[in-house]
């Protein structure tokens, strides 16, 4: 007669333990007193971008009329409004002439 053995123990599968997830803020401290890193998001450069040639000036700026000139190709040179020039100079009318010194608004 062959040799018999006897049924196999039957045994429960093993289960992994089950963790709680982790909150989504940095760790607690450790009993150490040394706090966690954190990351800095970098900050934005508080300096505007490199301007093309041409672009509106950064401050006030101070031009000089020439022959030929109106407020309103002066506007579109400086890519401001005729009636901002005219604001920021106190202007009546729309009447430029050569030689006259006028200050242009920084608008983009």
């Amino acid at each position: 007669m062959p040799a018999v053995s006897a049924p196999a123990a039957q045994t429960k599968p093993v289960e992994a333990p089950v963790t709680e997830p982790e909150a989504a803020g940095p760790p607690a401290p450790k009993k150490g007193g040394k706090k966690p890193a954190v990351a800095i998001a970098p900050v934005e450069s508080a300096q505007p971008a490199i301007e093309k040639p041409g672009a509106a000036p950064r401050a006030h700026e101070k031009i000089h009329v020439k022959k030929g000139d109106t407020l309103e190709t002066l506007a579109k040179q400086y890519n401001t409004s005729a009636a901002a020039i005219m604001m920021e100079n106190n202007l009546v009318t729309a009447t430029v002439k050569p030689g006259q010194t006028l200050k242009i608004p920084n608008h983009h």
